[in-house]
């Protein structure tokens, strides 16, 4: 029952965030004040300010025992919806965990492709067992027996590997398998407009969501083998040169919308205004 009431609740308030239009983008604090945030990537924050959500690196559900995920449409209900974010978790092996975050953008980064100078990223889909020319590197699902769906290796793990076979980055199972099951028992996926205007972007939300509700790492793992979830990373390293250069996190796994269904049990599609 207390899951049926807090459907109910999450339909209450997705409606009324629904119903505002369009939203000025705007981000949360640390002190419960909603700020403006100008830049293109704020329908997330936006929304979880909207829903009282302070952004945080604590992997347990957002909402009411929800995991809230927006994603970008061009059109109400979901035309072109745009790959989603399922979680962001840093890499806790490899070159990268041993040697730091800068060390490895110096090493396995790349300039800047739109000429932003003294800068280094590292950004391409790395989808698994296949090359990704941005970065040279391979994504490898290591312990996982896509043909029995069982984990093999407690010890498995996400790899990323260069040409010599070396781990640059990789997740430990036990680390993602821990994160996954927190975050992704159940998820409402939210979509999202954005529009530009002199004084920043503007948002609004969907009142069709989709509700995941079940799943295993290994239909993640599975989701991976099979191409729809991948390796997306937004990584950058600025001013370079200088003693103090400044990096920026952002290690995402993302699923190409259009297979959430591969992840969970039951995925339904839902208009929250016929609900309530």
């Amino acid at each position: 029952k207390a899951k049926k009431d807090t459907r109910f609740a999450l339909f209450e308030k997705l409606l009324e965030i629904h119903k505002i239009g369009w939203i000025p983008g705007q981000k949360l604090g640390s002190d419960f004040v909603a700020r403006p945030y100008k830049a293109p990537n704020g329908g997330g924050y936006t929304l979880e300010s909207l829903l009282g959500i302070t952004p945080n690196g604590i992997a347990e559900p957002d909402y009411l025992g929800w995991e809230v995920k927006q994603f970008g449409v061009k059109a109400f209900p979901l035309k072109s919806a745009k790959p989603t974010t399922l979680m962001t978790p840093e890499p806790n092996g490899g070159f990268y965990k041993t040697n730091g975050l800068v060390n490895f953008m110096h090493r396995f980064g790349y300039p800047d492709k739109s000429g932003k100078q003294d800068r280094l990223n590292f950004g391409g889909r790395h989808v698994a067992n296949k090359l990704c020319n941005a970065t040279n590197l391979t994504l490898e699902v290591q312990g996982f027996n896509v043909g029995t769906q069982r984990i093999e290796n407690a010890a498995g793990q996400l790899a990323l590997v260069n040409s010599y076979n070396d781990v640059v980055a990789s997740w430990s199972f036990p680390k993602l398998m821990d994160h996954w099951k927190r975050k992704h028992s159940q998820a409402v996926y939210i979509p999202c407009m954005l529009r530009k205007t002199s004084s920043g972007t503007e948002y609004c939300y969907g009142s069709h969501i989709e509700l995941g509700v079940g799943t295993t790492f290994e239909m993640f793992l599975a989701s991976m083998i099979a191409g729809y979830v991948y390796y997306d990373p937004g990584i950058k390293l600025e001013n370079v040169s200088s003693i103090k250069p400044k990096p920026k996190k952002r290690s995402q796994f993302r699923v190409n919308h259009k297979h959430l269904n591969s992840l969970y049990k039951n995925l339904e599609f839902i208009n929250v205004a016929e609900m309530i």
